[in-house]
């Protein structure tokens, strides 16, 4: 969670760490309760989300898709960035529905969508 509100934020220097010493591409960020981030205000984060996903073009960011994360996700489909992506797990928010999980709120990967989800650009 506390990374994943400091890419928010406008925070690059994770992220850009990841890529730069380790060769990461992809950035998979699930803003939820579940995940240890205040989501009711996702609203606010939009300028400065869009500023790191400006800022990494060489990062593929994969921005989860919830009812939670709407007011977000919406927003940046509105004006998406070609190196943005959205991911729906239906899945996930069925098991978990609300209860925590144990994954961490941002994820970084070199590999694709994991099963019982969908994922697309825009």
């Amino acid at each position: 969670g506390e990374y994943c509100v400091d890419v928010l934020k406008g925070d690059t220097s994770l992220v850009r760490t990841l890529w730069e010493d380790y060769g990461f591409l992809r950035i998979h960020l699930c803003p939820t309760r579940s995940h240890g981030v205040n989501s009711s205000q996702l609203k606010k984060y939009l300028a400065s989300l869009k500023s790191v996903i400006v800022a990494l073009p060489q990062v593929e960011f994969i921005l989860l898709v919830s009812k939670e994360t709407r007011a977000l996700t919406f927003q940046l489909m509105n004006d998406c960035q070609p190196n943005l992506a959205f991911f729906y797990d239906a899945e996930e928010i069925a098991l978990n529905g609300g209860s925590p999980s144990r994954t961490s709120g941002t994820g970084a990967s070199g590999g694709g969508a994991a099963g019982g989800g969908a994922s697309g650009g825009c």
